[in-house]
């Protein structure tokens, strides 16, 4: 919903007298403070959000809403915290300690050959997604190719189509197509398992939560299908355009699209329950980051949202460009974009 109110919440973080960041309250029931550790780059700034003007308006009615069916779907109140199975560590091992945070391409570790479109972490190697339309895996300490597949020759039997995103399930890696195709490869072998026709539209992003997997279309919807099984639970309906980005915390599904809104459904009953509107353009990217939800957009701006109620916590101006990626490494978020690299 569109913030139209008075009062200002407080940033993530505030600078003290002696410039160190300490940590602050945000408004709003069951929010714990994520951000990086450290000061963003000189000149990103936070642009708070505004709540509302007292008991009654829409958008606390629609936070209560939220709280409310988080507390039916868990029993609980707060948001457990946990952890990413180890990944980020290997990822640290393997990318090493970049000590310049705010960072254009031209200041990369080290160049690898090769046009990719998307990557995916497996144990010590790295998936990708290749512009040709191949899959490669490589070593996540050299990136020499050890393997590569061609999706186009499964038995399938799909021409002209590209891999656009890929996400580890298990021991199963999925990719989506630009066809709409989603095929399912063994982990450890790289070798064909399973096609899976449900889209009529590109897939742009998969998503893995809780013993699902979720993908997100240029068909404007979303599918979400049994994990082990690899069938077709029930699709998404409600976005006016390209769904872009996914994000999943507990009972809740996010999905960032190009119509400019975030919407969070209940995934028990595929209900919408909420529309988040602060961004001016497409959303690229989604990110969970403790209890929060980090959002990157065509704007040029961050959003970061209480994922238990749906809140704007904070939103991030400095980037010149879309934000078109967003991770997170040890305690900073990284942005990506055409124009630089931020570290929050």
């Amino acid at each position: 919903q569109t913030m139209s109110s008075t009062r200002k919440p407080p940033p993530i973080y505030e600078t003290s007298s002696s410039s160190s960041l300490r940590r602050v309250a945000s408004a709003g029931a069951g929010f714990t403070a994520a951000s990086a550790g450290s000061r963003g780059p000189p000149g990103i700034k936070r642009q708070s959000s505004k709540s509302g003007a007292g008991l009654g308006t829409r958008r606390e009615k629609d936070m209560e809403a939220l709280q409310s069916l988080w507390r039916k779907r868990t029993g609980s109140t707060t948001l457990v915290v946990d952890d990413d199975g180890g990944q980020e560590e290997v990822a640290r091992r393997a990318v090493g300690e970049i000590s310049n945070l705010a960072v254009g391409h031209e200041s990369c570790v080290g160049g690898i050959p090769g046009e990719v479109r998307c990557l995916c972490l497996v144990g010590e190697t790295v998936w990708s997604g290749e512009r040709d339309g191949t899959i490669s895996i490589r070593s996540a300490k050299n990136g020499v190719v050890m393997k590569t597949m061609d999706p186009r020759e499964t038995r399938d039997n799909t021409k002209d189509e590209f891999v656009w995103c890929l996400v580890l399930v298990e021991n199963h890696v999925w990719s989506g197509s630009s066809k709409g195709t989603i095929r399912v490869w063994d982990a450890s072998t790289g070798e064909f398992v399973a096609a899976i026709h449900q889209h009529v539209g590109g897939i742009y992003c998969l998503l893995h939560h809780a013993g699902r997997v979720y993908s997100a279309s240029n068909d404007f919807t979303i599918g979400e299908f049994d994990a082990e099984g690899m069938t077709f639970v029930k699709q998404y309906t409600g976005h006016s355009n390209q769904v872009r980005s996914l994000c999943a915390v507990g009972p809740l599904l996010f999905s960032g699209s190009d119509d400019y809104s975030i919407r969070v459904w209940d995934i028990e009953t595929g209900e919408c329950v909420r529309e988040l509107t602060r961004h001016k353009g497409g959303v690229i990217t989604l990110i969970r980051v403790r209890s929060t939800i980090w959002s990157g957009s065509d704007d040029k701006t961050i959003c970061v949202w209480n994922a238990m109620t749906g809140d704007l916590v904070t939103q991030l101006e400095g980037h010149k460009s879309r934000i078109s990626s967003l991770v997170k490494i040890g305690d900073k978020v990284w942005s990506g974009s055409a124009d630089k690299i931020f570290a929050y």
